[in-house]
């Protein structure tokens, strides 16, 4: 199971598995929201490609094996506004939040399906 994220990745290395040994691998790719919940629901994996904290969890419920998780990868997540637009401050966590939860953006957020929760 993994996140859908690191798909490009995980399917390149799969594929030089796949020649190197003659093993094929089979995915499950969703959001790590969403494989947390088939986890719950009892669907299983021999190897999990998640976030820390999501994998932390798997370790803590004794679904993942304490002690193997491997960090592989860091995340970078960009903002950025469309041509003309006004720059929102995002220049310190503060001013970032301020700007998530404003008015005009909160509802930007919602239409689009995402919300912000402290």
């Amino acid at each position: 199971m993994s996140a859908g994220a690191a798909k490009p990745a995980v399917v390149d290395l799969a594929e030089v598995f796949r020649r190197e040994t003659g093993h094929v691998v089979q995915f499950t790719f969703a959001t790590v929201g969403t494989l947390q919940q088939k986890i719950a629901a009892g669907e299983t994996a021999d190897v999990f490609l998640m976030t820390d904290a999501a994998i932390d969890d798997l370790a803590q419920k004794r679904i993942a094996a304490t002690g193997t998780r491997t960090d592989l990868a860091r995340v970078g997540i960009g903002v950025t506004v469309r041509e003309g637009a006004a720059v929102p401050d995002i220049s310190t966590p503060e001013a970032f939040v301020a700007f998530l939860t404003s008015p005009p953006a909160r509802s930007k957020f919602i239409a689009v399906g995402l919300d912000y929760k402290e």
